[in-house]
């Protein structure tokens, strides 16, 4: 059986790009100030009557920086960067306080930490599996001391 070989002529650039190269475009993104928001919220549980309440949608910007912080500082650690930017400085502030002040038991500050891992979670699972969150719920839990 008889082969041929043929050699290829190797391509040539048009004369006016011959000695110019451009570099690829690249996207420009801009900053700004964010504008303050009036986020709508749920209740989540109530100390002595006060309601403490979380975000009524978990935005994909909360998921991101939970799931860094958790990437990066282990479970423990990042559940309570979660309960501060799920309850917001004053409420995380207030619990706190009454956490220190020995107000609230230790089994209740892990209710309410399990409160909070929960939404996330459910969140965070409905990012990775968007088929899984459609249709759910919105189920809303007090616990009082």
């Amino acid at each position: 059986m008889a082969t041929s070989t043929r050699t290829r002529k190797p391509a040539t650039k048009p004369a006016e790009d011959a000695g110019t190269e451009q570099a690829p475009a690249v996207p420009d993104f801009t900053t700004s100030t964010p504008k303050p928001k009036k986020d709508e919220r749920k209740p989540l549980f109530s100390i002595d009557g006060e309601t403490f309440t979380v975000p009524k949608v978990i935005g994909q910007r909360i998921t991101y920086l939970g799931l860094e912080r958790m990437r990066k500082d282990g479970a423990l650690l990042s559940s309570m960067y979660l309960m501060e930017l799920l309850l917001g400085p004053e409420q995380h502030a207030k619990l706190m306080s009454l956490y220190e002040a020995e107000r609230i038991t230790e089994e209740q500050f892990d209710q309410i930490a399990g409160l909070i891992s929960d939404i996330f979670f459910k969140r965070a699972n409905a990012v990775e599996n968007p088929e899984e969150g459609k249709g759910e719920g919105s189920a809303s839990t007090s616990t009082t001391s």
